[in-house]
């Protein structure tokens, strides 16, 4: 039969470090071989006392004892443990979808009279499409005094079902 070392020590498998050491003590002097010198019983007792405190004490050696002598009483208790999520882990992972990622803005810069920029009006700019990698000429109404235009969903495509970025035109004075 396994050695139950919590019941050994008469603790709760959530015992405090501090708790832990203190029902160590009170065992380990009710069953000490000094106080009980011609008593088997007591010395085999003092003997699991101990090996148990060794046990429980050390943080690597208890969390092994719980893992093998204590089995999941419910799927909670498989995943709280390390090698539950990593099973989990590894047999999902394959299967997960990947992350969305939003596509890049793009910037570019589009030379434009400086009629317009100052009192706005329609003029007819090209631009170089991501997604299709085609140049293409777009009308472009341009308020008075604008100096910038956002293409909504014209930049780099998104990944993974992310959002398109933008296209942000940056208008300059076209030399004359």
């Amino acid at each position: 039969m396994p050695v139950d070392h919590y019941e050994i020590l008469g603790v709760a498998p959530d015992v405090s470090p501090a708790d832990l050491k203190r029902a160590f003590r009170a065992l380990s002097l009710k069953y000490h071989p000094d106080r009980n010198p011609d008593d088997e019983k007591a010395r085999d007792q003092f003997e699991q006392v101990l090996k148990s405190y060794r046990v429980l004490s050390n943080t690597s050696r208890r969390r092994a004892y719980d893992h093998r002598s204590r089995p999941e009483r419910t799927i909670a208790d498989f995943f709280r443990t390390s090698e539950g999520a990593y099973l989990v882990d590894e047999v999902l992972r394959p299967h997960a979808a990947a992350a969305s990622v939003s596509g890049q803005d793009l910037v570019q810069i589009v030379p434009v009279p400086a009629s317009v920029l100052e009192d706005g009006g329609v003029v007819l700019v090209t631009i170089r499409c991501p997604k299709s990698k085609e140049a293409m000429e777009i009308q472009l109404q341009v308020p008075e005094g604008r100096r910038i235009a956002r293409l909504l969903r014209l930049g780099e495509p998104g990944v993974n079902g992310g959002k398109d970025g933008d296209l942000i035109l940056h208008l300059i004075p076209k030399k004359p």
